[in-house]
């Protein structure tokens, strides 16, 4: 559990840091397995990763309220997202970046690959991708 509440945390930080910085509070959480290791925030939506587990994406249009959509199980140590467009880019260490189609988050689907030797960060930005290797 505590992977999502630092997720919300920080989510809860980035909105509350407008108004009082002094004044940061946990708003919502959600529940995923193992611990959060990376976070991006599109459209409503929080993009989770979890190493070992994989994506999460987690409905947080309603903090209080937030709760998984949906779920993409990537094949290596998920430890970083970056999200633009309908595409999600996860750094997955030794498998390399994973581009999963998260047009319909409750049906993310991978939509292609990029080989490399560890990706352990990622940044996005239009149609390119960083990456960490």
């Amino acid at each position: 559990m505590k992977g999502l509440v630092f997720a919300l945390c920080l989510l809860a930080a980035a909105a509350v840091a407008r108004a009082d910085s002094l004044n940061c509070r946990k708003v919502g959480y959600c529940y995923l397995p193992g611990d959060a290791n990376g976070v991006a925030v599109a459209g409503g939506y929080a993009y989770v990763t979890t190493e070992y587990a994989g994506l999460h994406i987690v409905d947080v249009s309603d903090p209080h309220g937030s709760h998984e959509e949906g779920y993409y199980d990537t094949p290596g140590g998920a430890c970083g997202v970056a999200v633009s467009g309908s595409y999600a880019y996860v750094s997955d260490r030794e498998s390399g970046l994973p581009v999963v189609n998260v047009s319909n988050p409750r049906q993310p689907f991978q939509s292609w690959h990029v080989p490399t030797d560890n990706a352990c960060g990622v940044a996005a930005a239009g149609s390119y991708a960083y990456v960490a290797d």
